[in-house]
C-alpha cells in the first residue's frame, strides 16, 4: 500500500479545519474592470459562510493576466468575461455583460429610447482598450455590421468612460451591469443597443489542479448558490433606469 501524498494530507487537514471553524485566511480574487460590479453578491455569500475570512480584490487585470495569475497560483479565484458570445445565446451561462450606449443629450438629436449600432458608429467614441472582453465584443459586432470604428479615446477603466461621456465630448459603450453600480447623472443617458443584441458571460474560474485551494472552492460553492442571471435581469431603480 503506497504512502499518502503529504500535499494531499495537508489539503485534507485544511479542508477539515475550514469545515469545523470556517476559513480564516485571505482569498485572493481577481477580476477585469468590466466584471468588477458583479463581485458584491458572491463575496457577501462567501462571508456569510466564512465571517472570519478576508478577501483581497485585484480589479484592473486583463483576461490574459487573470489566466496567468491563476496558473501561477497568484490568485485563488477569477471572475471575468472569459467568453465572447455575441447574440442572445450569450445570456445562458452567467450574468450578462450586455453593452449599452452612454451618451450625452448633446450627442443625440432625437430623444430615442433605443439606439442602433449604425448610429453608435457615427458618434465620437471613448472605448475600453482592445484587451478587454467587452471591447472585443464591440469590435466584433461593428465588424459584422461592416462598420469601421476608430475610438478617439481608449482606457482600461469603465469609470473613466463615464467621466469622458459626462464631459460631453464622447459617447461610450459599457456593460449593462455597470448601471447598477454607477448611475447616469446630469445630461448623460444610457440607451440599450440593439440589432444585434450582444453579450458576454461572466464566469468564475479557479485553478484546475487538485485538490486546489480550500478558499477557492468555498467561494465557488457560495457563488454557484446565487441566481445572478435573475438579479441582473431585474428592472433597474429609477435613478439608474435605461431610458
Amino acid at each position: 500500500m503506497g504512502q499518502a501524498d503529504p500535499h494531499e494530507q495537508d489539503a485534507f487537514k485544511a479542508e477539515v479545519a475550514a469545515v469545523q471553524s470556517g476559513i480564516t485566511g485571505t482569498l485572493r480574487l481577481g477580476t477585469d474592470p468590466t466584471a468588477s460590479t458583479t463581485l458584491a453578491l458572491p463575496v457577501a455569500a462567501f462571508f456569510a459562510a466564512h465571517p472570519l475570512a478576508k478577501v483581497q480584490v485585484r480589479s484592473r487585470l486583463s483576461t490574459k493576466e487573470l489566466h496567468r495569475q491563476l496558473r501561477d497560483y497568484e490568485l485563488d479565484v477569477a471572475i471575468a468575461h472569459f467568453c465572447i458570445s455575441p447574440g442572445r445565446g450569450g445570456r445562458s451561462g452567467g450574468p450578462p455583460g450586455l453593452p449599452g450606449l452612454l451618451v450625452s443629450d448633446d450627442q443625440l438629436v432625437a430623444q430615442s429610447a433605443t439606439v442602433s449600432w449604425a448610429e453608435a458608429a457615427q458618434l465620437p467614441l471613448a472605448l475600453l482598450t482592445p484587451d478587454m472582453r467587452i471591447r472585443q465584443i464591440v469590435d466584433t459586432v461593428f465588424a459584422e455590421k461592416g462598420y469601421v470604428v476608430t475610438p478617439q479615446v481608449e482606457t482600461d477603466s469603465v469609470a473613466s468612460l463615464y467621466a469622458h461621456v459626462g464631459g460631453g465630448g464622447w459617447a461610450s459603450i459599457v456593460p449593462h451591469t455597470w448601471l447598477r453600480a454607477m448611475p447616469v447623472v446630469g445630461r448623460t443617458r444610457a440607451l440599450p443597443l440593439g440589432d444585434p443584441e450582444a453579450g458576454a458571460q461572466v464566469l468564475v474560474a479557479i485553478h484546475a489542479a487538485t485538490p486546489g485551494s480550500v478558499a477557492a472552492r468555498a467561494f465557488v460553492n457560495a457563488a454557484t448558490g446565487l441566481s445572478l442571471d435573475d438579479f441582473f435581469a431585474r428592472p433597474l431603480p429609477p435613478e439608474h433606469r435605461v431610458r
